[in-house]
């Protein structure tokens, strides 16, 4: 608001409805726009129907567009089991990403990725990174959930509760209150995709199965673990108990020789 000029000299236009704007810049009010109404005693004035979520989208846009820093939030997966041996129950969690700041290098506007249009998409290193933009009515695409290109990046801004950020500049400074919101906090983003976190599951997978594995091991401590055969179901497992999973008894099973 503070960089263009005053009144009807700013030569801005409503993304909306393409009425011309004036730019407000009193004393007493907050800055702001308002559409330019003439003979209003004559005409119908009808409200513009362009909301506070889509302006700002399209600042963002236009600020990405000359280079943009963002603030990517912290990132963890996290399981919970239960033994049925012993009744204990256990909380995981591995760390995917921490909190870092990239600068998107040759970005891109409203760009094609995973077979969807994004609104940035630039490179962090060698390596695609997109940021969507999401408010009211503008849900996330499930492509760039989940895309094909698993060294990339997909974070999600949401637009809708930025209000309160704009409204305590005064003066109209809304492009740095937006680059600053983007480089500085983690409010109101998440990761859509990261990198790093299939592979991370994968290790949250192995640490609950080798916490049962424990547990499994301290239930049977000092007995000895067999091999097991089952006569009706012809199942073959190595364990403490001659139980059959399938069958859900032992009547059929028998201890195996080393040499069968």
């Amino acid at each position: 608001m503070s960089t263009v000029p005053r009144g009807l000299s700013c030569n801005c236009i409503c993304p909306s409805c393409k009425a011309p704007l004036v730019a407000k810049q009193g004393k007493l009010k907050e800055w702001h726009f308002a559409h330019v109404v003439r003979h209003a005693a004559d005409e119908e004035v009808s409200l513009c129907e362009f909301s506070f979520a889509v302006s700002v989208r399209l600042m963002l846009l236009q600020l990405a567009s000359e280079g943009i820093t963002v603030r990517t939030p912290e990132l963890s997966v996290k399981g919970d089991v239960k033994c049925p041996l012993t009744g204990r129950f256990q909380q995981f969690e591995v760390r995917v990403a921490k909190r870092n700041r990239v600068t998107l290098e040759q970005p891109e506007i409203e760009s094609k990725f995973a077979g969807t249009q994004v609104d940035i998409l630039g490179l962090v290193g060698n390596y695609p990174f997109v940021v969507y933009l999401s408010h009211k009515g503008r849900p996330i695409p499930d492509n760039i959930r989940n895309p094909l290109i698993k060294d990339s990046g997909c974070l999600v801004i949401y637009l809708d509760n930025l209000k309160p950020h704009m409204v305590r500049e005064k003066k109209g400074r809304y492009e740095m209150v937006l680059r600053d919101f983007v480089a500085s906090s983690t409010a109101e983003r998440s990761w859509l995709f990261h990198p790093r976190e299939i592979e991370s599951r994968n290790k949250l997978d192995h640490q609950l199965e080798q916490w049962l594995h424990q547990q499994e091991k301290e239930y049977y401590k000092g007995q000895t673990r067999s091999d097991y055969v089952c006569a009706m179901c012809r199942s073959a497992w190595s364990g403490y108990s001659r139980d059959c999973e399938s069958c859900g008894t032992h009547l059929f099973t028998s201890e195996r020789k080393q040499s069968e």
